[in-house]
């Protein structure tokens, strides 16, 4: 309905309006960056502005302190948040400090991730990796797991290709000596065939002239006994 109104050029009502505080409101998810979630605000902030809302960054403010504080991610830099003179605790300026500790954590914890997952993850097994999907953990370390698994896999599954394909084209190959019945040669000497006759690499019981295996005998198959 929203996008509806803005399309048209019409005004919002008191639903529409009540909608977008509710939007405005909505908690930190705890994985977008905190830049993303300012700027979410802030187009709802300029939709509540053609509706007649003036600005308050006051109200923001209090809104990110409490979703924020409610996350429990970050406990130590909101204390020295509380601690900075009054004057300093303006939206804006709290809006550029959340950010800044955001990029600290998440170096910090990307930091761990490569020393802690890296080293397991040659080790982990499904059960493993089911188990760790459902531990509270930042979903990055989740995703180094996972790239170093898919890593790992990738290479194991292009070897294992690598050496069917080889046993294909070995099984594939032309064998000679085998005009007049089953099996190859496969380097052993000719011998004659008391069936057919001819000096081949086939047992007699694979001679193609017995009835036996005329069922296994090719299209263009001729005996040679009648030759």
């Amino acid at each position: 309905m929203l996008k509806h109104l803005r399309s048209v050029g019409g005004t919002l009502d008191h639903m529409d309006v009540t909608e977008l505080f509710a939007n405005l409101q909505k908690a930190w998810d705890g994985i977008e960056t905190p830049a993303a979630f300012f700027a979410r605000g802030d187009k709802y902030e300029r939709q509540l502005e053609k509706a007649g809302q003036a600005k308050n960054p006051e109200l923001r403010l209090a809104f990110a302190l409490a979703t924020f504080e409610a996350s429990g991610e970050f406990e130590p830099a909101l204390r020295d948040w509380d601690a900075k003179k009054k004057s300093e605790k303006t939206f804006p300026k709290f809006r550029v400090y959340m950010q800044q500790e955001f990029g600290k954590q998440h170096q910090h914890n990307k930091t761990t991730a490569k020393s802690v997952g890296h080293g397991i993850a040659n080790s982990v097994t499904d059960k493993q990796a089911e188990e760790l999907d459902q531990i509270e953990a930042q979903a990055f370390v989740l995703a180094e797991f996972a790239n170093s698994i898919n890593e790992q896999n990738n290479k194991q599954f292009a070897e294992m290709m690598a050496l069917f394909k080889k046993a294909l084209d070995s099984k594939d190959s032309p064998k000679p000596g085998n005009q007049n019945g089953g099996g190859g040669g496969g380097g052993k000497p000719k011998k004659k065939c008391p069936h057919c006759g001819l000096e081949v690499y086939h047992k007699p019981e694979k001679c193609f002239e017995l009835e036996a295996n005329a069922d296994k005998r090719p299209a263009n198959w001729k005996s040679k006994k009648s030759t």
